[in-house]
């Protein structure tokens, strides 16, 4: 975390979120963080390259930012 409360999603990321002031990533952000996410990990995907998933609502994000 940045010393300016700011939360860097990755680097080269230019989507930044508010913490709130116990340090969280405040509830209504976390669906953008979890697209952010899906999208970032979608762009390091080579061709051949074998992927493991979950079953939850950030492996739906990836597969989304994927396709």
């Amino acid at each position: 975390m940045s010393t300016d409360g700011l939360f860097p999603l990755s680097r080269g990321c230019p989507q930044e979120f508010k913490l709130n002031e116990s340090g969280v990533i405040n509830a209504s952000e976390i669906d953008l963080v979890k697209k952010q996410l899906g999208k970032v990990t979608a762009s390091k995907i080579e061709n051949g390259s074998l992927l493991g998933l979950g079953t939850g609502t950030t492996a739906v994000c990836f597969i989304e930012a994927l396709a």
